[in-house]
């Protein structure tokens, strides 16, 4: 009796999850594919190249290996063949996994004495999602010594001092998925001058108040022009008194 080849056997398509960062996974492509009719034993002889992941072929050919890439999930596919030449597309689902979100990190920031809004850009350190997924400030917190905004569109935060003061303040903010953290402010002192100069006219005297603590002599001519006046400035305790009395010429 002629023995008479009855075809090879027959790749069938295949459709697997796994999930996202989940390392290589075995899939055992061969399971469901149709068996040469004389029983003649086949395996893996080839795996096609996946677009979002890496394949191989299995130990011995038994099965083939899909590792997606890192942080994806989505769609993916690949092809396989086996002894004879058959082939067919496994059809791959890479379930998405919540690495967890975002994280803030604290922040310090120095504003000057009476400085108005200052814009504090508290995420540019804060550890995004392993996802990339987009996160903004939800809400920030109050501060003791001055006032707090959440920026445009979350971008960041504002922080005014409040007027006059100078010294430490702090408050926190929140991010997409719930973390907090605190910023710390120095707000840094500014001299804004000596007391401004107080004058009265009583009687043909002149009083002022300014901060010095010596006297000085002053003279200048009358504007009735008889004679020269002459100051004397006694300054005591921040006080000022100048007196001017006619001099001869």
């Amino acid at each position: 009796m002629t023995c008479i080849d009855d075809g090879p056997a027959a790749a069938v398509a295949d459709s697997v999850t796994v999930n996202e960062d989940s390392g290589a996974n075995t899939i055992t492509v061969l399971t469901n594919d149709t068996p040469d009719p004389d029983g003649t034993a086949f395996v893996v002889t080839a795996v096609g190249t996946a677009t979002n992941g890496t394949t191989a072929v299995g130990p011995a050919g038994a099965n083939v290996t899909y590792t997606p890439n890192g942080n994806y999930c989505g769609p993916d596919s690949f092809t396989y063949t086996i002894t004879g030449g058959s082939s067919a597309t496994v059809t791959v689902t890479v379930t998405c996994i919540d690495d967890g979100p975002a994280a803030a990190v604290a922040d310090s920031v120095t504003v000057n004495e009476d400085s108005g809004a200052n814009t504090i850009t508290v995420l540019t350190n804060d550890t995004p999602d392993p996802d990339g997924t987009a996160f903004v400030v939800t809400a920030v917190g109050t501060a003791t010594n001055g006032t707090t905004a959440v920026g445009p569109a979350g971008a960041n935060v504002t922080y005014t001092p409040n007027g006059n003061y100078c010294g430490p303040d702090s408050f926190t903010y929140t991010i997409t998925g719930g973390s907090s953290e605190t910023v710390s402010v120095t707000v840094t002192c500014i001299d804004d001058g000596p007391a401004a100069a107080v004058a009265r006219q009583r009687d043909g005297k002149r009083r002022q108040r300014r901060q010095h603590d010596h006297g000085i002599d002053q003279r200048y001519a009358r504007p009735d022009g008889h004679g020269l006046c002459r100051h004397r400035r006694q300054y005591r305790d921040q006080r000022t008194t100048a007196v001017a009395r006619p001099v001869r010429t």
